[in-house]
């Protein structure tokens, strides 16, 4: 040791001790090895971001700390003057997708078991993977002992802020925090003998841990994770109980996990561990220091099933408030004051309750750089457990539960069931707090039985997922297309009028240069073994049709007929998914038409194509087309996509997905009847809006107390509101629900690649007795924005069940040329319909450059719409439109879909169809 660069030295905290010495016990099981991982897109200035972590280093004792223990009585850390920190440096570049991907999971897996010299510091590594010109890997690692979760937090804040400062050639001076080292001389003024009396006591008579029956699954030493989901009806509930009652959210968990424990043990005396901040409330500075503070004591409760939940869970907070007296007691000497035999440990679970604050993310602090997926806080890291079960808390705008567990003593379907189970409680507690324990302790088998084919469902589309190199959103269509062989209900067929004079030849060669270009559009799916396997072809010579009509008397009749006949023609999943035809319907009048399968291209990446194709045309019409140009990779959003799969953000996405569809969907009837779905057949109808109509629902559209920011988001919030308001009127339902594609492109990186990436989501509202247009689009944008914050994750129906009434397809053609010529407004892009679908009811519009479009399109199940309730339902939803033109501050309850001629008429002579809005929208509906 060299003195002259010794700044300071200190015993361990106990919790420190510990996991020194199972560190040592086992060197290379990175058991305490964590790491944080994020990819960051942007110029990065390398050299100042390895000198924001060297100030960082500086700035916190804790980072420059080593621990020496061979020859001591005790272990010590000290505290070094001056390591030195930098990142190690790759260049990946030349590596395909797949060979990066395979070499960042086998390097995260070598710097995890590689572990740390602990006698030298700093126990932290840096790692900058460069994949692309301006995007990095960055990998974290450090070792548990010198951080815990909020002190992660707090570097990861100050280490952006000095790189943004440094960027700017500024001088960051921020409030130096306390030391690490004054938390453990306070830790050293605490009456240990004191803490023995009480946790004596405490314990007295507890001989034997609370057991959970075991599920054995694996003989791999695995840990995974499971997401638990808290409705916002019970979380409200849950909340407005603990204010009431002067309760905190912790003591209302540990009292549901106390019940469960008694439930699934038998036992009325249950025994499990708490993680608890450790941070002294009478420590000054406690909130910034960094360190580790966190520590593991034992909760007890009895569970009498007399008791009364509120005296009970007042009695449990107390017995929590006494015990936080004593959080610094270490773990291995509770156990020994306990009365279980040495070597048996005092719990198998674990409840952490989360309750800390979170500072703003690594993407908010920095300006110059995109971090992709979560923020660095809350990247995922190897799920890691001491305990057969782990369950966390994560309060905040949201409830959030995550169970981590030993798959050597759990399968994943006990897990989901416990889950259900704690769902169950919580509901239970949050619907009525005034009841005995005994009605809690109840199991409900009927309900967990209910649930078990689902589980099936799922567990099956995960493994499936698993074997495929498919998202989980292409996934849901290869899976639906598959149980209808045949069926076109996945085919999309968009035809763009032309009016110019269009050379084939030169249109031929651009779009071959377009699939050359384009991994998706070479994209074909193989099956081995009942999973799909998508290939991109190297090269796909393709041979653009080209049909002239120009000489037929009825070009436009047959040009209508080979349309809805050549989208009906399926695909070849082993050759191609998609077909480009050139139509000549006149001589100056054209229509390129392109057909695909939903699973390689959506709504946007359709638009890039019709950019990229008229640019092209340009450049081959010039004599300077290439054979490919430069187009984003869809392959590196299935990486993207999969990493995000394993993240701590996805899980926080299921949780709050299955919170929100937590509640099940209200029926609908439409006209009175409740639709029962036969078949697939599906009729498209086109509502034509009208300019006037048109320009009024612009002019709305862009007032300041209607405009939610972009054009885009503002019509899908009038449409969307259009629409309910629709089902609302005509379907006596005030929870109607709608679902809508949302693009799914959160990166910049992703702006411009084809491929799929749209995802379905249901907004869903309530409609009150006094809503009116305007209230109900406020409502609309709220679940907008909040959708967009979770609008990564993948809906199943197997997982969450149908959450939606009708759909709204409103999808952007942000393109006014196309081939060297002005796309025909009066005709513009036109999604054909194959004749199949799934849903009941569907509207489609296309945003169009100047705002709202001049048609729209309803799709309708035949089996729930007669043709007579077809044309009416037209009617009715241009009506809809006229109320909303008319006044959007008027209640929605005096909406009346009546024409004027019915009005005049006697209640009694009126049409049975038109009735529907002489009642309330709340009352019910009589059948016929």
């Amino acid at each position: 040791m060299h003195l002259e660069n010794l700044e300071d030295f200190y015993p361990l905290s106990p919790m420190q001790e510990g996991m020194l010495f199972h560190t040592i016990s086992s060197p290379h099981s990175g058991m305490y090895v964590l790491q944080q991982t994020c990819t960051l897109v942007g110029k990065l200035d390398v050299r100042a971001f390895e000198h924001a972590w060297q100030q960082v280093l500086g700035r916190h004792p804790i980072l420059r700390t080593r621990f020496l223990w061979e020859g001591l009585k005790r272990p010590v850390q000290v505290v070094e003057r001056g390591p030195k920190l930098t990142a190690d440096r790759l260049d990946w570049r030349g590596l395909a997708e797949p060979e990066q991907t395979a070499r960042l999971g086998a390097y995260l897996e070598a710097d995890r078991v590689r572990g740390f010299d602990l006698s030298i510091a700093p126990l932290m590594r840096l790692a900058l993977i460069r994949i692309k010109e301006d995007t990095h890997y960055f990998i974290w690692s450090y070792h548990h002992l010198v951080l815990d979760g909020w002190s992660m937090s707090l570097v990861i804040k100050d280490v952006f802020a000095f790189y943004e400062a440094s960027r700017q050639n500024q001088d960051l001076r921020l409030e130096q925090p306390r030391p690490y080292r004054d938390y453990i001389a306070w830790l050293q003024r605490q009456d240990m003998a004191k803490a023995e009396g009480f946790w004596r006591q405490t314990l007295k008579g507890f001989t034997a841990p609370t057991h959970i029956k075991a599920t054995p699954a694996s003989q791999e030493d695995l840990c995974a994770s499971y997401g638990v989901p808290v409705s916002d009806a019970t979380r409200e509930a849950l909340r407005s109980f603990a204010r009431k009652n002067q309760l905190s959210l912790n003591t209302l968990f540990q009292g549901a996990w106390a019940l469960l424990l008694s439930r699934y043990s038998g036992q009325q005396d249950v025994l499990f561990g708490s993680v608890v901040s450790g941070r002294p409330p009478d420590l000054a500075g406690i909130e910034t220091m960094v360190g580790l503070f966190i520590n593991t004591l034992p909760v007890r409760v009895r569970v009498p099933a007399d008791a009364w939940l509120l005296p009970w869970l007042k009695d449990l907070q107390a017995q929590h408030l006494e015990a936080q007296q004593y959080e610094y007691s270490p773990l291995i000497q509770v156990q020994k004051w306990s009365e279980l035999p040495r070597g048996v440990s005092l719990f198998e679970t674990l409840l952490a309750f989360e309750n800390y604050p979170v500072d703003a993310p690594a993407r908010e602090e920095s300006k110059s750089v995109d971090v992709l997926g979560a923020p660095v806080s809350e990247l995922p890291s190897r799920p890691h457990t001491n305990y057969p079960l782990s369950v966390g808390v994560m309060p905040g705008q949201y409830l959030v539960l995550g169970i981590t567990y030993d798959s050597r003593r759990f399968d994943k379907a006990a897990i989901v069931g416990i889950g259900s189970d704690l769902q169950r409680l919580l509901d239970s507690i949050a619907a009525d707090p005034q009841q005995r324990l005994a009605s809690l302790l109840a199991s409900d088998r009927q309900e967990a039985s209910r649930a078990d084919n689902a589980k099936d469902q799922e567990e099956r589309f995960e493994d499936i997922y698993a074997r495929s190199n498919l998202t989980k959103n292409q996934l849901l269509f290869w899976i639906g297309q598959r149980m209808r062989p045949g069926v076109p209900a996945y085919n999309m067929l968009n035809s763009i009028p032309i009016s110019a004079d269009i050379n084939p030849d030169h249109f031929r060669k651009a779009f071959q240069t377009l699939v050359n270009s384009s991994d998706a559009l070479r994209t074909v799916i193989d099956e081995i073994d009942g999973v799909p396997r998508q290939r991109v072809l190297p090269h796909l010579s393709y041979e653009m049709k080209y049909i002239d009509f120009s000489k037929s008397a009825d070009a436009e009749v047959q040009y209508q007929d080979w349309l809805h006949k050549h989208c009906q023609a399926p695909f070849d999943f082993q050759e191609r998914l998609f077909d480009s035809t050139l139509v000549r319907i006149s001589e100056r009048k054209f229509a390129w038409n392109i057909k695909y399968h939903h699973i390689i291209l959506d709504g946007v990446g359709l638009s890039i194509i019709f950019q990229r194709l008229h640019e092209l045309y340009g450049c081959s019409i010039e004599g300077r087309l290439a054979e490919t140009v430069e187009l984003p990779r869809f392959e590196d959003f299935i990486t993207y996509n999969r990493t995000y799969q394993e993240s701590q953000r996805c899980v926080q996405d299921e949780a709050y997905w299955k919170r929100k569809l937590a509640a099940p969907l209200d029926p609908i009837t439409y006209y009175s009847a409740t639709a029962l779905k036969q078949t697939t057949r599906v009729e498209r109808l086109t509502l034509e809006i009208g300019e006037e109509r048109r320009r009024k629902l612009n002019a709305i559209a862009a007032e300041k107390e209607i405009s939610i920011g972009s054009p885009l988001l503002s019509g899908l919030a009038i449409l969307s509101a259009l629409l309910l308001t629709f089902l609302y009127v005509i379907g006596g339902n005030e929870r109607p629900s709608i679902a809508t594609p949302f693009q799914n492109r959160r990166s910049k990186a992703f702006k411009e690649t084809i491929g799929l990436f749209m995802q379905i989501f249901p907004i869903r509202v309530h409609i009150e007795p006094g809503d009116t247009f305007l209230s109900l689009i406020k409502k609309v944008a709220a679940e907008i924005f909040e959708i967009l914050e979770h609008s990564e994750y993948t809906l199943r129906g197997t997982l969450h069940g149908k959450s939606y009434h009708a759909v709204l397809n409103y999808y952007p053609v942000p393109v006014t040329h196309a081939a060297g010529s002005v796309i025909d407004p009066e005709r513009h892009a036109e999604w054909i319909q194959p004749g199949y679908g799934d849903e009941h009811l569907a509207l489609a519009a296309t945003s169009e450059m100047d705002g709202l479009p001049r048609r729209m399109w309803l799709d309708f199940d035949c089996d729930a719409f007669t043709p007579q309730q077809r044309g009416q339902a037209m009617r009715h939803f241009l009506r809809v439109i006229d109320a909303f033109l008319d006044d959007y501050k008027q209640p929605l309850v005096r909406i009346s879909l009546l024409s004027e001629e019915e009005e005049r008429q006697p209640v009694t002579n009126r049409p049975a169809s038109a009735l529907v809005s002489e009642r309330l929208p709340c009352e019910p509906r009589d059948a016929g």
